[in-house]
């Protein structure tokens, strides 16, 4: 597991995060949070920096320690008090690497969390998304009397590979296009590799990233009661 974390990144854990108190503050300040990411991914990644994320219930019903991790120009200074550029308006307080490590190795049962993404089934971007019946919070709040580590690592993908992923379909979609009418899986092939290009063409501005996801419990069960919940 701490595999996944890079040994010089900087740290911090979040102390204070703003928080809306009534029901249309608290959808404008989601707008808002939301709204404040993809900026934030982007410079990131112009930097070429890593960036980490942690949430860390040490004990059942104790306190949620929420850990960030990125370099200087994401907020996280050598300063012993912080302020990272996401959340919008939060403030943290360092942590070295060996105090990371030692929250994460409390865990000794570790599952990683795979993702399957398909062009198919994607909403395109004319329908409507439909509105999270639950958030992230909600989950947590769940998992109250649940020890567990949530943890995510981002690392940006090169340009160079973009690009080289960009020229083999470039050379691969023609030739599905000609077999579209032929064969239904070539029609099938052709929308999925149309839909990486659009892809990887809008990540040449925005950046690509390496996303790994665990889950850390108490034991093996544990750890996959609470990646099937999150």
């Amino acid at each position: 597991m701490t595999r996944m974390l890079p040994v010089d990144q900087r740290f911090c854990r979040l102390t204070e995060v703003p928080v809306a108190q009534d029901a249309d503050r608290q959808h404008d300040r989601l707008a808002a949070t939301t709204a404040a990411l993809l900026p934030t991914l982007v410079g990131a990644y112009a930097g070429g920096n890593p960036l980490v994320a942690a949430w860390v219930r040490g004990e059942a019903h104790g306190p949620l320690r929420v850990i960030l991790g990125g370099e200087a120009a994401f907020g996280i200074t050598d300063t012993s008090e912080v302020s990272p550029l996401y959340p919008p308006g939060s403030r943290g307080k360092r942590l070295t690497v060996e105090e990371v490590f030692a929250s994460l190795r409390a865990f000794p049962s570790w599952l990683r969390c795979t993702g399957v993404v398909d062009a198919l089934t994607a909403t395109s971007p004319q329908e409507a998304k439909p509105e999270p019946t639950s958030t992230f919070d909600d989950y947590v709040a769940h998992l109250a009397g649940t020890p567990f580590a949530w943890l995510v690592t981002a690392e940006p993908i090169d340009p160079a590979v973009i690009g080289e992923q960009m020229r083999a379909l470039q050379a691969q979609i023609p030739r599905l296009r000609d077999r579209r009418d032929v064969a239904e899986k070539d029609r099938i092939a052709l929308e999925r590799a149309e839909a990486r290009y659009r892809e990887l063409a809008q990540a040449t501005r925005a950046g690509l990233w390496n996303v790994h996801v665990l889950v850390g419990g108490a034991d093996e069960d544990a750890a996959f009661r609470v990646a099937a919940l999150l």
